[in-house]
C-alpha cells in the first residue's frame, strides 16, 4: 500500500513557523487571520502530504467574508486527501483537476461558499501545479530567479502577465480586489501547468492573495533564497505583516508554504584498511 501522510491548517491560525518534511520535500507553513481578527475567523487552509513518491502542497483562500468561504476552501482539501497513488507529478494533477470539476458542481448546487486554490505536486525532480483563482506559485532557482509563477485569474493578474502593470503597482490598481475566477461558482475552469523541472536549491513559494498582493516576486526572492528555510520564512514573514500593516498594504488573512528539496545525507568515507605490522 502506498504511503499516505497529511498535514491539515484549515479554520484557524498556526502556533507559528510550522516546519516538517514529506518524502524529499522540506516544507514551512504559516496561517494567520488578517490583522484585528480572531484566528478562528480565518478563510484560508493549508494542506501538507505525501502520496507514495510524490509530494502535495496546496493553499486555498475563501471568499467572501462569511463561513460559507472556510467551508469551500475546507472541502479542497478533502479532494487532496481522497486522491488515489500515482507514479509521477502529471498523472496525479489530472486526477486533482477532474476531482476540483466535480467540487465545483457540489458547491454550485448546495451553495455552499466559493474559494481560490493552488497546489503544487511534487516528484524528486520536476513538479505540476493546478490552481483556480488568485493564489498562486512561485519557484525561484537557488540564485533568486524567478523561474515560474503562475497567472492570477484576475484583471490585475492579467495585466501583470501582459506587461500593462508593474508587480510594484499592484495595489493602487482600481481591480486588484477583483478574482475573475473562482470555485464554487459557475462558469469556473482550472489552469494546469506542464511538467516544471527542478534543481536542488529551488524554492517553492505557495500563498494566498494576502502573500502575493502585499510583495513582488522580486522581494520575495530576496528573503526566501538565501539560507536554510527557516530563515527565510521568518524573513518572508516580518516583511509581509509590516507592509500589510503600513499605510500602502492590504490587509487580508495571509498563508504560505515555502518548499525546498531536503539535502541528500552525506556519504561516509570508507575508513582505510589497516596497514600491516
Amino acid at each position: 500500500m502506498a504511503e499516505r501522510a497529511t498535514r491539515i491548517w484549515s479554520r484557524t491560525a498556526s502556533a507559528g513557523l510550522e516546519m516538517g518534511s514529506f518524502g524529499a520535500w522540506q516544507y514551512l507553513a504559516f496561517t494567520r487571520s488578517r490583522p484585528g481578527w480572531e484566528a478562528e475567523d480565518n478563510e484560508d487552509a493549508l494542506f501538507a502530504g505525501q502520496l507514495g513518491a510524490l509530494g502535495i502542497f496546496a493553499v486555498a483562500d475563501g471568499v467572501g467574508g462569511h463561513p460559507g468561504g472556510a467551508h469551500a476552501a475546507a472541502q479542497t482539501l478533502e479532494v487532496l486527501r481522497r486522491l488515489q497513488p500515482q507514479p509521477a507529478p502529471i498523472p496525479l494533477a489530472l486526477d486533482l483537476a477532474r476531482g476540483i470539476v466535480d467540487l465545483n458542481a457540489r458547491l454550485v448546487r448546495r451553495g455552499k461558499g466559493s474559494t481560490t486554490f493552488t497546489c503544487v505536486v511534487l516528484g524528486t525532480q520536476e513538479a505540476a501545479s493546478v490552481h483556480v483563482g488568485d493564489s498562486a506559485l512561485a519557484i525561484f532557482s537557488g540564485r533568486g530567479r524567478l523561474k515560474h509563477r503562475s497567472v492570477a485569474h484576475s484583471p490585475a493578474g492579467y495585466a501583470i502577465e501582459a506587461g500593462r502593470l508593474d508587480e510594484r503597482d499592484l495595489l493602487e490598481a482600481d481591480d486588484h480586489h477583483v478574482v475573475s475566477n473562482v470555485l464554487g461558482t459557475r462558469p469556473m475552469s482550472v489552469e494546469m501547468t506542464s511538467l516544471i523541472r527542478l534543481r536542488p536549491r529551488d524554492t517553492l513559494v505557495l500563498g494566498s492573495d494576502g502573500l502575493f498582493d502585499n510583495l513582488t516576486s522580486t522581494k520575495m526572492a530576496k528573503l526566501v533564497c538565501r539560507g536554510d528555510l527557516g530563515r527565510g520564512g521568518a524573513r518572508l514573514l516580518a516583511a509581509l505583516e509590516e507592509v500589510m500593516n503600513s499605510a500602502q498594504g492590504k490587509a487580508d488573512d495571509h498563508s504560505f508554504i515555502l518548499l525546498r528539496r531536503l539535502p541528500k545525507p552525506a556519504k561516509r568515507s570508507a575508513s582505510p584498511a589497516p596497514s600491516a605490522a
